[in-house]
């Protein structure tokens, strides 16, 4: 099974957020904008593992689940990786990065007890709204550019878990589901 583990948002701001990129879903419609079911933010991709591993994971993000506070983190302004002018994925970020950015190295180096390899690159507190699956025109990349820097939204987001997620492949794309929430700041396994 293909697991992750992410920051869910509650399905009034997964809404928000996507009207709000609406300007940007129009000045590129070349990307592959994500739907609003789909959005979140990605603490720890895992890839494809045995189902044997959910459990041992489980386990160990219920012990930094008991460490680790819940947050606010404010999400705002629009950015590309590496950049607009190359843009591979269109984002929102979120700040202050540091309580985002705590709770991703926590749960790598519970991932890295059981064997799953550590992230090379630091981790960036950002909420992916789209992927760029092929080159954008250069008029299209300077006012994708232009329309982000002109947004200037901000949304409170309270972080009060972890999620042990599955990404399921298809044809119309990925699918996910919860497989395990986690509490932060010591809430009780159910």
């Amino acid at each position: 099974m293909r697991l992750f583990v992410a920051a869910n948002f509650d399905a009034a701001l997964r809404l928000q957020l996507f009207e709000a990129a609406a300007p940007l879903r129009q000045a590129a419609p070349g990307v592959s904008w994500v739907p609003a079911e789909r959005l979140h933010t990605t603490l720890k991709f895992i890839g494809e593992r045995d189902a044997a591993l959910v459990q041992r994971l489980v386990t160990a993000l219920y012990s930094l689940g008991h460490t680790l506070r819940a947050c606010d983190v404010t999400l705002s302004g629009y950015g590309a990786f590496p950049n607009f002018r190359r843009p591979n994925v269109v984002w929102m970020g979120g700040e202050p990065a540091a309580p985002l950015v705590q709770i991703a190295g926590a749960v790598d180096d519970a991932c890295a007890t059981l064997g799953i390899p550590r992230e090379e690159r630091p981790f960036r507190a950002h909420v992916t709204l789209g992927r760029v699956k092929r080159p954008l025109a250069a008029a299209e990349a300077v006012t994708l550019e232009r329309i982000a820097a002109a947004r200037h939204e901000a949304f409170r987001w309270h972080v009060g878990s972890v999620d042990v997620m599955q990404s399921t492949l298809g044809r119309l794309g990925p699918t996910y589901a919860v497989l395990e929430s986690i509490p932060l700041g010591g809430g009780a396994r159910p």
